[in-house]
This record gives C-alpha cells, sequence and structure tokens, in this order.
C-alpha cells in the first residue's frame, strides 16, 4: 500500500505546488503542472523514495492525468512487481 502523506508530498515537491491533495482530480497536464520532463522527475522520485520500479513502459498518460489516477496505477503496481 503506497502511503498517501508520502505520495503528495512527492507530488507536491516535483510539481512545486504546495497542497494537490486538495485537488485530487486535477489534470495535471492540461493545467500544465505536469510536463514531459517532471514526469520523468516524478517516477524517478517514486522509485526512490516509495521503493518501486516504475519503467517508461508502465507509464501511460491516460492513467497519469490527476494525483487519484497516479495513486490508483501506483498501487497496482506496487501489488504487481
Amino acid at each position: 500500500m503506497i502511503d498517501r502523506q508520502k505520495f503528495y508530498t512527492i507530488l507536491n515537491q516535483v510539481t512545486q505546488q504546495r497542497r494537490l491533495q486538495d485537488s485530487p482530480d486535477v489534470n495535471l497536464y492540461q493545467t500544465r503542472i505536469l510536463d514531459d520532463l517532471k514526469t520523468v522527475q516524478l517516477i524517478y522520485a517514486f522509485n526512490n523514495q516509495l521503493g518501486l520500479d516504475i519503467s517508461a513502459n508502465d507509464y501511460d498518460e491516460k492513467l497519469w492525468q490527476t494525483p487519484n489516477k497516479i495513486l490508483n496505477q501506483l498501487e497496482i503496481l506496487s501489488q504487481t512487481k
């Protein structure tokens, strides 16, 4: 199980946002909070700080559009690897 507080701490740090946990359904790409470079940084941070093994093949922008969707994908990935 992914630690939600740690997830949001990482997400807020990488995106340089303060309180994304208050808007868990905001589209991070449409609002330009995330772009390609920040997505790579986010994956790297999740791998290092949450002990995950996310590869480029695991990423699908449709499944990573909102904080809730990212958290859901991380939960799935943490159980399958």
